[in-house]
């Protein structure tokens, strides 16, 4: 910490060793007499090795979070296979993710809506969920310090109806303060055939509503809205029309409070290829964005490219997955605004294993490095770690999550 005392006479010798040497590895040296070695930086020193240290505190953190998941889970199978006669049990998470698939990036739910009605093969999709399988990977669910979920359904959860409740706990500074989202949430579900019906309030007393119903075959409304006490907050009022043609999907959003329109088409041109755009009425901001977007899907490459065209300038994305094998996954994006470029690079890995673990770690321009890692230990209950470190800020961020509930 303080040094090394180099004599006058070693000063020729040591000054080209020292300077051959890693930065990471680099010492100051106190002067004594003519002695002093320049070009190298204490405070540099204690700067590198921290992050050294702070990456090698994450990597054993990552490590040992895998090799958590690989425990027990010989048992954990024989155990589902006694209760569910071979088939895993279905989590409360998992049947809404099959009753709203919004953002489900899986093959398995490429051909369904969100209530598992099966879709057209050459059916693009909906316009919102273009390179849904590389926003999967890079868009990270991380907190700090505690989160606590408990979900508790009411009643017998079928297919056809369902009503459960779930509390949220946050334990975590960036989740205190008035700007913030407070530290506890509540939401109910209620799910009835082609009825779906979400409400919850948190600590600071928002509510936030939404309604799904499939009008018909092809269309599905939605309804959204959220009320605030604190006029920093502002009130919103939405509703959304969705249809799914044979071969093209449509899209028309009233968004009251504020009052916006906002209107998508995607066409299915070939096999592979979707092309597609949206275009927005914003009278409180006065501009009108225009943008047109495109996908490109085959053999587990999917590339999504949209640009944006605002008050005559442009911009734009990029975002490309590969989908390695049944368990690795690769995802990219690039950003392109009007004054700020931005990219991030993420990797997924599924353990496909009974205890369902995945892995997620990205790395964006921010100087940003994140990993998240989550298994079921027990069926009806899940742990997730999460850890972030910003080394332009030299900041750490580590938190953990536990839920249960689903039955």
């Amino acid at each position: 910490r303080d040094g090394l005392r180099v004599r006058p006479a070693m000063h020729s010798r040591l000054l080209p060793r020292l300077r051959r040497m890693p930065s990471a590895v680099r010492f100051i040296c106190k002067k004594s007499g003519k002695g002093q070695i320049d070009g190298f930086s204490a405070e540099g020193t204690r700067l590198s090795f921290q992050r050294v240290a702070k990456a090698t505190v994450l990597a054993g953190t990552a490590a040992g979070c895998i090799l958590l998941g690989n425990f027990c889970n010989e048992s954990r199978a024989e155990e589902e296979k006694k209760k569910n006669d071979g088939k895993p049990m279905m989590s409360t998470d998992e049947f809404m993710s099959e009753v709203m698939a919004e953002t489900n990036g899986e093959d398995k739910d490429d051909e369904k809506d969100e209530f598992g009605n099966k879709m057209s093969k050459n059916n693009p999709g909906r316009y919102e969920q273009l390179g849904k399988e590389g926003k999967e990977i890079l868009n990270l669910d991380i907190t700090d310090g505690a989160r606590l979920v408990i979900q508790s359904p009411l009643g017998q959860m079928t297919k056809e109806k369902n009503f459960f409740v779930s509390h949220t706990f946050f334990m975590g500074t960036s989740m205190f303060g008035q700007e913030k989202g407070g530290f506890y949430e509540l939401q109910t579900v209620l799910q009835s055939g082609k009825f779906v019906m979400i409400g919850g309030m948190d600590s600071l007393w928002r509510l936030q509503g939404r309604c799904i119903k499939m009008v018909t075959d092809n269309c599905i409304g939605r309804l959204q809205f959220m009320l605030s006490p604190d006029p920093r907050f502002q009130d919103g009022l939405s509703t959304k029309l969705d249809y799914s043609g044979s071969d093209f999907s449509a899209s028309l959003d009233f968004n009251l409070l504020p009052f916006q329109i906002q209107t998508s088409y995607l066409q299915k041109m070939t096999k592979n290829l979707s092309l597609g755009g949206s275009f927005s009425i914003m009278p409180m901001y006065k501009i009108a964005p225009l943008t047109f977007a495109g996908q490109y899907k085959d053999k587990g490459h999917t590339l999504a490219v949209n640009v944006q065209l605002v008050q005559s300038r442009f911009g734009g994305s990029a975002i490309y997955s590969r989908k390695v094998d049944k368990h690795f996954s690769l995802a990219t994006e690039l950003n392109m605004a009007m004054n700020k470029s931005a990219s991030a690079f993420g990797v997924k890995y599924d353990f496909k294993n009974p205890s369902r673990a995945k892995y997620y770690a990205t790395v964006d321009t921010d100087y940003n490095t994140s990993v998240t890692y989550s298994e079921e230990l027990i069926p009806g209950f899940r742990v997730g770690y999460c850890a972030t470190i910003n080394h332009a800020k030299n900041e750490t961020m580590f938190g953990m999550q536990l839920s249960s509930g689903g039955e």
